[in-house]
């Protein structure tokens, strides 16, 4: 069994990711690693974002490339000062 992903260590969840083989990619990056999920639908995938930035106290932010093609929400903490 592989271990949990400890989301204490957060550091940010991307969604909508660009990947050649799988359709609703997204990523939950620590600061030991990234990990790449794929869901099996979009409202799934969102769904999981969804959670996953209510958890983790993030807060969404949109990032287009240059191309204007992918399409990246990007989801960061919220720090209270």
């Amino acid at each position: 069994m592989k271990e949990p992903i400890n989301l204490a260590f957060c550091k940010s969840v991307e969604s909508h990711l660009a990947h050649a083989r799988f359709k609703h990619v997204f990523s939950i990056v620590t600061e030991q690693r990234t990990y790449y999920l794929v869901a099996d639908s979009e409202s799934e995938m969102v769904n999981w974002v969804d959670k996953l930035c209510t958890v983790c106290g993030f807060r969404r932010t949109d990032d287009n490339n240059s191309s204007g093609n992918v399409h990246v929400a990007g989801f960061t903490k919220v720090l209270e000062l």
